[in-house]
């Protein structure tokens, strides 16, 4: 975690926006396997909200499907579905 944690601080300097969307997704991945859950949903949707301003509509669409996976590992089918959607209604725009 301290070198993703790093990582950040690097990206972030650099103004390394996909780089820095990336990290924040790795940062999910070990909370995740840590299984804490509310820093996962935190990252994730810091990645999400970078992708969406570099515009990448495959990697915004990965960071929905990530959102959907978490919400369906925790039994919350109704967002799960929803992000799942997103998901796919930005990958039928690429």
């Amino acid at each position: 975690m301290k070198r993703y944690l790093k990582c950040l601080q690097l990206k972030k300097e650099i103004n390394d926006l996909p780089g820095l969307a990336s990290t924040y997704t790795n940062i999910g991945i070990v909370y995740k396997l840590q299984g804490n859950y509310k820093e996962v949903l935190s990252y994730y949707f810091l990645s999400l909200k970078t992708r969406q301003q570099v515009g990448s509509q495959k990697e915004i669409a990965d960071s929905y499907n990530n959102i959907g996976n978490l919400f369906w590992v925790q039994g919350e089918f109704d967002k799960a579905l929803k992000y799942h959607f997103s998901a796919l209604k930005t990958r039928e725009q690429i």
